[in-house]
């Protein structure tokens, strides 16, 4: 909901809500400064019930942390951080767009598929940001090993100037991170897990490749891979049906891209 009245944390201004998601709400902000200095930015705003959770704290702060160590242009840099009496907030690049989830609710509802030479364009940007992120060292040349392992249709930013950049690293694995998931505790989007996420497996890189492999063959076929009432169900689908190949739905598929695809979502690894 637009806030009537911007909102004050810091040197930002709030003026109404972008998105809103498990940890917190985006909201359009400005930046001000010395001079008149202004500049619009993107600000993560901690859900207040979460806030008293030091388990979510830390997940917040890493967030920060996994993605001011990237430096890609298809990644939406976090450039601050704020504590503001208590209360945590994330600043990043505000970039104009809307998330790949919106275009795919578009696209059904004018009952039109995204047009595949579109979706290559767009996973194109989405592939060459998610490799950036698990080739991404620190500054003695350690290897981060940065997984997303929440890459979905909601956390592609399709931006109005054609690139497209990931989003929201909350539940990333990275070495070195403040909190680490518990083994067998699972988190993220059921539908666009790898088989070895929804098991409660250690993971690398390749469930990311799965996940953007899952989601480019819902852009392709214009549907839902798995829509089932509860993860549960969504679960044993995962684990044991096979997709159809993305050009026997549309034979206007190149067979080629079918094939990448279809080797992108294999249930082994």
């Amino acid at each position: 909901m637009s806030a009537e009245v911007p909102t004050r944390v810091g040197r930002y201004l709030l003026h109404h809500e972008l998105a809103s998601g498990g940890m917190g709400t985006v909201y359009l902000a400005t930046s001000t400064g010395q001079a008149g200095f202004r500049r619009f930015v993107a600000v993560k705003r901690m859900h207040r019930h979460l806030a008293r959770d030091p388990e979510f704290v830390e997940m917040f702060l890493d967030e920060a942390r996994v993605a001011s160590e990237l430096r890609h242009p298809a990644v939406v840099p976090v450039i601050d951080v704020v504590d503001d009496q208590g209360e945590l907030l994330l600043v990043m690049d505000y970039v104009e767009g809307i998330s790949l989830d919106r275009v795919l609710d578009a696209a059904r509802e004018c009952q039109e598929p995204v047009p595949h030479e579109v979706a290559v364009r767009i996973f194109l940007d989405a592939l060459a940001g998610t490799h950036s992120a698990h080739e991404a060292r620190d500054a003695t040349g350690q290897r981060l090993g940065i997984v997303h392992r929440d890459l979905s249709p909601h956390n592609l930013l399709v931006g109005a100037d054609g690139s497209t950049r990931i989003l929201d690293f909350g539940i990333a694995h990275a070495e070195g991170k403040m909190h680490q998931t518990r083994a067998g505790v699972v988190r993220g989007k059921a539908s666009y897990m790898a088989p070895e996420q929804l098991s409660g497996h250690v993971v690398d890189a390749r469930a990311d490749v799965y996940s953007l492999g899952i989601t480019l063959w819902e852009v392709l076929v214009g549907r839902r891979t798995f829509s089932r009432n509860s993860d549960a169900e969504i679960a044993v689908l995962a684990l044991t049906t096979t997709l159809l190949a993305p050009h026997e739905a549309r034979p206007e598929i190149p067979r080629a891209l079918s094939d990448v695809i279809v080797r992108a979502v294999d249930k082994e690894r």
